[in-house]
């Protein structure tokens, strides 16, 4: 008697075995839980304008997928950030979100609406976080590594400013700055409660376009105290010489700075240092 091989034709792939009772056959891949909605935690510093590395759970595989800087075995998952908080360093490691899988059509129709993303959340072709208007294209986002990213963010802008309160550490102006551009160097001492984009101890550049708070000597200046707010780009803020100081020292916002707010009153610092007002 001659016994039939388990698997007669190994070099192609058989169905999955039929099931009488439903009459389908069985799924090969096992789907995961449905709806498609996970916890991840940013897992690596902020850097990346549209999107941020982190660590969960994919329920698509069940599966655990953790990060570690270099480690093949441990490669993160890349994460889209909401269309409105497509800024570097909106988010620190450790913060936990919600996510999920988007979808828009990836077919030609209507062929007078640029958004053929499929599964991806896509990006404004031109214009940074939301598209300018309706006639702007939204491409497919993809990673550094060139992958396309599945997973997006579930997070709101926020419902206020963004407010620190800082150290003066030194003055500028600095290297590839005109005279007329007042900024600091700072340590960040306190930030806003929730989700901030700065953390205490970071350092970042302030600017004082109206030249009314940071035109004083900086022995002055020299650990002064002070808040400041985050403020969008505009054509008219007088900062064009300014940017390519935050760029070099990589504390570039993408579109957003931080412009002085208060600052401790010129007569009490003087009052610090009496020698200074002689």
């Amino acid at each position: 008697m001659l016994r039939k091989r388990k698997q007669p034709t190994p070099s192609f792939k058989l169905p999955a075995p039929f099931q009488p009772i439903t009459g389908e056959r069985a799924p090969l891949v096992v789907k995961g839980v449905y709806p498609y909605v996970a916890m991840m935690q940013v897992a690596a510093k902020d850097t990346k304008r549209d999107y941020v590395i982190c660590r969960g759970f994919d329920v698509r595989i069940s599966r655990f997928i953790d990060y570690e800087k270099g480690n093949a075995d441990k490669p993160g998952i890349p994460v889209a950030k909401p269309y409105s908080k497509r800024t570097v360093g909106a988010y620190t490691v450790g913060q936990i979100f919600p996510a999920v899988l988007p979808l828009q059509t990836d077919n030609p129709s209507p062929v007078d609406v640029l958004w053929r993303v499929g599964q991806n959340p896509g990006v404004a072709k031109k214009t940074a976080g939301h598209p300018a208007d309706l006639d702007e294209e939204v491409e497919t986002l993809k990673d550094a590594a060139n992958v396309y990213i599945n997973w997006m963010l579930l997070d709101s802008p926020g419902g206020g400013a963004e407010i620190i309160r800082f150290r003066v550490l030194s003055q500028g102006p600095f290297l590839g700055e005109s005279a007329d551009c007042y900024t600091v160097r700072a340590e960040v001492l306190d930030t806003i409660c929730g989700s901030s984009s700065v953390k205490i101890g970071d350092q970042v550049i302030i600017h004082d376009p109206s030249g009314c708070h940071f035109n004083i000597p900086m022995d002055v200046l020299l650990n002064a105290h002070g808040t400041a707010v985050k403020m969008a780009d505009s054509d008219d803020d007088g900062l064009s010489n300014c940017w390519e100081l935050e760029q070099y020292y990589g504390y570039y916002l993408n579109g957003c700075w931080w412009m002085v707010q208060t600052l401790c009153c010129v007569e009490d610092l003087y009052d610090y240092n009496p020698a200074l007002s002689t």
